[in-house]
């Protein structure tokens, strides 16, 4: 029993990027208030699709308004066979907070985006989601690496 509650809570671990590493990756960042949220698990994935409406561009072209779909997709940890049948653990790193699962429609959030078109009916990826109450937070980091 002592050898497997390692390997359990190994096996369950999911790692979040600092918001330092995730701003490397990111085009442009909004307020934006959550619509519709549908979740598609896989077998070592999870994806959510949300719909957007921009409230505010906190980084990025001040143009950007109305509403877009976004993708955010997260490697599950767990136990999965190889190609060779046996069985590997996976503690993925990822970019989101924890967040983009807990958002619920209505709610306000900031969002990362990876590149954002023109075209609103074109998806876009979500790279990660923080809570209004890290707007402050977020808006001191952004001016301590020369951002707005």
């Amino acid at each position: 029993m002592v050898l497997c509650l390692p390997l359990f809570v190994f096996a369950g671990q999911v790692h979040h990027m600092d918001t330092e590493e995730v701003l490397d990756l990111t085009e442009c960042i909004l307020l934006a208030r959550v619509g519709e949220v549908f979740q598609l698990p896989m077998d070592y994935m999870c994806r959510t699709d949300y719909c957007l409406e921009v409230l505010e561009v906190i980084l990025g072209p001040d143009t950007l308004s109305g509403t877009y779909t976004a993708v955010y997709s997260m490697a599950l940890p767990g136990q999965y066979p190889d190609a060779s049948g046996d069985c590997i653990h996976r503690s993925p790193l990822v970019t989101g907070s924890g967040c983009e699962n807990m958002v619920e429609p209505g709610d306000t959030a900031i969002v990362f985006i990876d590149s954002i078109g023109s075209d609103p009916s074109v998806s876009t990826g979500l790279i990660r989601m923080e809570p209004l109450s890290e707007l402050d937070a977020l808006r001191l980091e952004l001016t301590a690496v020369g951002g707005p």
